[in-house]
């Protein structure tokens, strides 16, 4: 993948619209900051940049010990691809064993990933919401790995919901 250096004045001055399709996308980390909700969860949110100046973001959450031990997972995933030579990915997995504590994780600590490749997922969830017309949409769930995943087959009720033509060939019935 091509480094590509921005500012946050060039992510500012972006203009709205480029998102990514429902897929598997090969990303550059823009940056990753922490982050805290209305309701005190805590998360680290990444932004990234696609092939084509797509724009996303993915959060990774704190909020709970089984979901730290998850997105520090895909960070030291992260970490290690992003490492040229068996030391550097050894030096690095220990740096992620090291951590005793998510507060570790500090913006400081995002910091290093700027730049890094990934891979980005936007697939789409079995939730819905209302938009301001009221009309009903699908929700999609925005992952980021240090590793490329591979979609989830979708169910039935996604695929036609979806309103793409399908054959019968193409729904599940398991």
């Amino acid at each position: 993948m091509v480094k590509v250096t921005m500012t946050d004045e060039d992510l500012a001055t972006r203009t709205g619209g480029n998102y990514f399709s429902e897929g598997v996308h090969e990303v550059l980390i823009q940056k990753a900051e922490r982050g805290v909700t209305d309701s005190g969860k805590e998360y680290a949110e990444i932004t990234v940049l696609g092939h084509d100046d797509e724009v996303g973001t993915a959060r990774l959450w704190f909020s709970t010990e089984k979901a730290g031990k998850y997105a520090l997972s895909i960070l030291s995933g992260i970490a290690v691809h992003n490492r040229k030579d068996d030391a550097a990915k050894e030096k690095a997995r220990a740096t992620f064993k090291a951590i005793t504590d998510t507060d570790e994780v500090d913006d400081k600590f995002l910091a290093r990933f700027k730049e890094m490749d990934a891979w980005f997922m936007v697939q789409q969830s079995d939730r819905t919401y209302q938009n301001a017309e009221g009309e009903t949409k699908n929700s999609y769930d925005r992952n980021i790995y240090g590793y490329e995943p591979k979609m989830k087959p979708m169910t039935a009720e996604q695929l036609i919901s979806s309103g793409t033509p399908v054959s019968t060939d193409d729904v599940p019935f398991k």
